[in-house]
C-alpha cells in the first residue's frame, strides 16, 4: 500500500501531558506508549517523527485515491481495497472509525501498545486489550464478543447515540454522548458545494487498566469532487466560536458534573480538522472490571465555519 505523509494536524489539549515525550514506532509500525500522558501528548503533537503511518493517514490517502478514480471498476476496486478504512454512505466517504484522536495513534491493524498492554480499537464503541505478549492473537480479533476472558479484556470507550433535528444549519439536539451539526453551502453546482461540520463527543482514553475521561469538539469541512461528485474531507481554514458544554459522568456509582469552555479560534492555515480536547480528570482511574464508567453531555453550544461557506456557521445548541 502506498504510504502518503499528510500535514500534521493541530490538536489543543488541556490535560496534564508530557510535552517531552518521543514515541518511536516499532518495526511493525505500532506505537508504544508508557502511559496515558504519552498517548495524549502524541494526540496533541501529531506524527512529528514522520516514521509512523497512522490509520488516519491511510484514511485520507484512501479518500484521495477514491476521488481521483475515473471508472466505476477502479472506484469499486479501491472501495474493496480500503474496506476496513473507509465506506461510501449517502454520497459521502466516511471513515470506518469516527474517533479522530484514536485514528491518529493506531496503525492499519488498529493497534497500539501502552503500559505493557496491547490494545485494538474494534469499532466506535469498544477497545479490546491484553498483555503485550498476546499481541499477535489480538491482531486477529474482529469483534468484542466471545473472547477468552483469561486473556482479553473489553472496555467501552465511547457511546454512539446522537439524536439530531436539523434545519438550515441550525440544530436542536437531545444531549447524549455524540452530537453533530452541519451547514450546507449549496451552490447548485456539484463541485462548488461545500459543507462545514461541528461535532462534540465524549470518550475514554485507555491504557491497560488505566483510563481517563475526555470530551472532544471537532470541526471539519467537506467538498464534492471526483467523477461522481461524492463528498470528501479536505484541508481548509477553519474557525470555531462560542464553544462550551457541560458533561455528567459516572464513575464507581458516583455522578460528577463539570463545565468546559474554549476560546474562540480563527484559523490562518488549512487543516483537515480542528480539534479541542478537554478531560474531566487529569489523573487516570484504575478499572477493576464490571460496570464501565459513562460520560454524557448535559448541554453543549458549539459553532464552526470554514473559508468556503460564505461566512455561514454550523451551530449546535443542545440543552
Amino acid at each position: 500500500m502506498k504510504k502518503l505523509l499528510l500535514p500534521v494536524f493541530i490538536l489543543f489539549l488541556s490535560l496534564s501531558c508530557s510535552e517531552d515525550s518521543l514515541v518511536i514506532p516499532s518495526e511493525n509500525n505500532i506505537l508504544k506508549f508508557k502511559n496515558i500522558d504519552e498517548i495524549l501528548a502524541f494526540m496533541k503533537n501529531g506524527n512529528e517523527n514522520g516514521n509512523f503511518v497512522s490509520f488516519d493517514e491511510i484514511y485520507h490517502e484512501a479518500v484521495d485515491q477514491l476521488s481521483n478514480a475515473e471508472t466505476e471498476a477502479e472506484h469499486s476496486e479501491l472501495l474493496n481495497t480500503y474496506r476496513d478504512v473507509v465506506t461510501l454512505s449517502e454520497e459521502t466517504y466516511v471513515p470506518t472509525l469516527s474517533h479522530t484522536a484514536y485514528r491518529k495513534i493506531i496503525n492499519s491493524d488498529r493497534l497500539y501498545v501502552s503500559d505493557g498492554s496491547a490494545h485494538k480499537v474494534i469499532n466506535d464503541q469498544f477497545i479490546v486489550f491484553c498483555d503485550e505478549k498476546n499481541i499477535n492473537e489480538l491482531k486477529k480479533i474482529t469483534s468484542e464478543q466471545h473472547l477468552d476472558s483469561k486473556i482479553f479484556k473489553v472496555f467501552k470507550y465511547q457511546s454512539v447515540d446522537s439524536d439530531l433535528n436539523q434545519t438550515d444549519g441550525r440544530v436542536a439536539a437531545n444531549c447524549g454522548a455524540s452530537i453533530l451539526a452541519e451547514y450546507f453551502y449549496n451552490q447548485g453546482r456539484c463541485r462548488d458545494d461545500r459543507r462545514v461540520y461541528i461535532r462534540g463527543y465524549t470518550s475514554f482514553i485507555v491504557s491497560g487498566n488505566q483510563y481517563t475521561a475526555a470530551v472532544i469538539s471537532e470541526a471539519w469541512g467537506q467538498l464534492r469532487t471526483g467523477t461522481w461528485c461524492n463528498w470528501k474531507p479536505y484541508p481548509t481554514t477553519l474557525s470555531t466560536r462560542n464553544c462550551s458544554f457541560t458533561v455528567t459522568f459516572r464513575i464507581n456509582d458516583v455522578d460528577y458534573v463539570k463545565p468546559f469552555a474554549f476560546a474562540d479560534y480563527y484559523g490562518t492555515t488549512d487543516e483537515y480538522e480542528h480539534i479541542l480536547i478537554q478531560g474531566p480528570y487529569s489523573i487516570p482511574f484504575t478499572w477493576q472490571g464490571g460496570y464501565t464508567p459513562t460520560i454524557q453531555f448535559t448541554n453543549a453550544h458549539l459553532g464552526a465555519s470554514s473559508r468556503e461557506v460564505n461566512g455561514n456557521w454550523a451551530i449546535l445548541d443542545c440543552q
